[in-house]
């Protein structure tokens, strides 16, 4: 066998299948964010590998069709919005367009390249094997977080916080997860006849997984669990021997009352599960209110959404006056955290109805092939793998009825379903030139899709420079910033980003300041719904002296997003600055009633008091204050 036969056989499927498993987990500390950009990039090395392989199996029409008219219900949705390069690419720090949903589409692409009908029983046991390790890496590092070892970007100090492990965000934790402990659960169910060693890295992913979900103490990813286990729990009760049922139901029942009281003992999970700590009743409240929110935004455009990538800018103007007290000062969301919301405001109706034919038509075809398959493809695992990726799919849609889509657990949906709707592959000889010539084009449009994933995160590794940077040289910074938008000319979100950074130094009074107009100016006119660029904006015209066009900048802004204590926070010290303390003080205190508990509101609500000699009123903030 020549060398290239020998790759295609061997060597690309295995490399494809380690790669793909790597990708859940991918990060790089150098880049601005770091956990979505190099999952896709580890992820587009897997597609390359899978594209050279001899197929073990293939997209159907109906797939392909769906995924087609997704594709362009998407595109249309984009150029309908207000930023249609952006919202048509993906915008930061998800990049919701070309650049992440082309990535789920070569993940589908590549579930059904890799574990078709015609993958070998090795090839699923080594995809299973790749799982155990992913798992225990993610379960490993979730302990050391919540033990206070934090070293990942951005991990918080504290002990007590809820850890993200390598997905970087505690719910996608605990999905990815959940999907992973019951693919290697039924892998361990059906591994009687391999090699010890496996069996016990099996058993180890298992637990390792098992723990990622409970030490997430994320009651979406402890939910989606417990209907996976319930799922997996009925399937083994039901196709045991009819004289054993009754031992695996108590069996089954016995291992999830085990979790259960797993979940119990750790305290940031139990609170969180049993509603007794306030952060979690303020999730709840805040979801509830983000929800209604977002049926706002969806009343105002019912028939195509915001469309992909639109949301945050539009879900603004909708915020009332719970939403901050709720979220936080100066927070912003890009997302309505619920799939099918999110798929409605994406793409409107259409968009809604193809995700829901893709899921039944998932389930149909799951169902129909794990009865149809004959006995070799049962020994060859073909039975099981079908059955783990259908559960996993079904724990991931569980979980994302509260939560928002994201590379790490949406790579893994893509692979499962890839491989559940998979057809055996065209393998013949005697296609003509234009047959083959079509066969190539998966590959060359994943290529294509590769550069762009590879682009995106060069872009973002120069953010991450550009940043760092300002504090020490600002021309370095304003040059790396430079270089982020050569990278990534389809994004606005590089020019928020810089104008956000350089007003910050603006407010600290750093010399970097300087840049900060022409970068808020540009941000404002690429993105004029954005918040965080008037915002921006707002701080250079301050610290440039313009105080009349940094009013009239946050006037406007609290006339299209109200109910923002930032906003009238500066709005209050702009006002100061032009002697009008009458109207300084109802900004304020308007600020005050919506985030009572920041204290910059506060001292410049304290140095006004002073300024104006009102010791009554100083005193009385002053002793409200002390009582917060």
């Amino acid at each position: 066998m020549t060398t290239i036969g020998t790759a295609r056989r061997v060597t690309a499927p295995r490399a494809a299948l380690v790669l793909v498993a790597a990708a859940l987990v991918a990060f790089l500390p150098a880049a601005l964010s770091p956990w979505v950009l190099p999952k896709l990039v580890v992820l587009a090395a897997a597609g390359v590998a899978a594209a050279i392989m001899v197929p073990r199996g293939r997209l159907p029409r109906w797939t392909i069709l769906l995924v087609g008219l997704a594709a362009v219900v998407l595109a249309a949705a984009a150029l309908m919005g207000d930023a249609p390069l952006a919202q048509l690419f993906g915008r930061w720090p998800r990049f919701e367009g070309a650049v992440a949903l082309g990535g789920y589409t070569v993940a589908l692409w590549i579930g059904a390249r890799l574990l078709g009908p015609s993958a070998t029983a090795r090839d699923r046991e080594l995809s299973t094997l790749a799982l155990a390790v992913v798992a225990l890496a993610i379960g490993g590092v979730a302990a050391l977080e919540t033990g206070g070892v934090r070293f990942l970007p951005g991990s918080e100090t504290e002990a007590t916080s809820r850890p993200g492990s390598l997905l970087g965000n505690a719910t996608d934790q605990g999905l990815l997860g959940a999907m992973l402990a019951v693919m290697l659960v039924v892998a361990l169910m059906t591994a009687t006849s391999r090699p010890g060693r496996e069996r016990l890295l099996l058993a180890l992913g298992s637990v390792a997984a098992l723990a990622a979900v409970i030490l997430s103490a994320s009651r979406a990813a402890i939910a989606a669990l417990v209907v996976g286990m319930v799922l997996l729990a009925i399937v083994w009760v039901a196709r045991g021997p009819r004289g054993r049922r009754l031992w695996r139901a108590v069996s089954a029942a016995t291992v999830l009352a085990v979790l259960a009281g797993s979940a119990l003992l750790l305290p940031l999970t139990q609170s969180r599960l049993l509603g007794t700590s306030p952060f979690a009743s303020a999730t709840v409240q805040g979801r509830l209110q983000l929800w209604v929110e977002s049926l706002r935004v969806l009343a105002g455009a019912p028939l195509a959404g915001t469309g992909p990538n639109g949301f945050e800018d539009a879900v603004t103007a909708q915020h009332g006056p719970e939403w901050f007290p709720l979220f936080g000062y100066g927070s912003v969301i890009d997302s309505p955290h619920d799939i099918a919301l999110q798929a409605l405001l994406a793409g409107g109706p259409p968009l809604l109805l193809l995700a829901v034919v893709l899921v039944v038509g998932v389930v149909i075809t799951a169902t129909r092939r794990i009865r149809e398959l004959g006995p070799r493809e049962s020994e060859q695992g073909g039975r099981a793998l079908i059955l783990a990726a259908l559960i996993a799919v079904l724990v991931w849609l569980v979980g994302a009825t509260t939560h928002f889509t994201t590379a790490g657990p949406v790579i893994l949906v893509a692979v499962c379903i890839g491989a559940i709707v998979a057809r055996p592959a065209k393998m013949s000889s005697s296609a003509t030139a234009a047959a083959r010539g079509y066969r190539l084009l998966p590959g060359i449009a994943v290529v294509a899709w590769s550069v762009l994933a590879v682009t995106a995160l060069a872009g973002e590794v120069a953010l991450r420079t550009g940043v760092d940077a300002i504090a020490e040289s600002p021309e370095r910074a304003n040059d790396a910033f430079d270089t982020a938008r050569d990278l990534r000319p389809w994004d606005p979100d590089v020019l928020v980003i810089a104008a956000e950074e350089f007003a910050g130094a603006a407010d600290r009074g750093d010399p970097a300041g300087r840049f900060a107009s022409s970068w808020a100016q540009r941000a404002v006119d690429a993105l004029p719904q954005s918040v965080p660029a008037a915002k921006a904006l707002a701080a250079a015209q301050q610290y440039a002296g313009d105080f009349a066009a940094a009013e009239q900048t946050l006037r406007d802004l609290d006339a299209r997003a109200p109910h923002d204590p930032q906003t009238l926070h500066r709005l209050g010290g702009i006002l100061i600055l032009l002697g009008r303390y009458d109207e300084a003080d109802a900004a304020l205190l308007g600020a005050r009633a919506l985030a009572p508990d920041e204290p910059g509101i506060t001292e410049t609500l304290a140095y006004l008091y002073q300024l104006t000699g009102d010791d009554e009123a100083l005193e009385a903030l002053l002793r409200e204050a002390a009582t917060l």
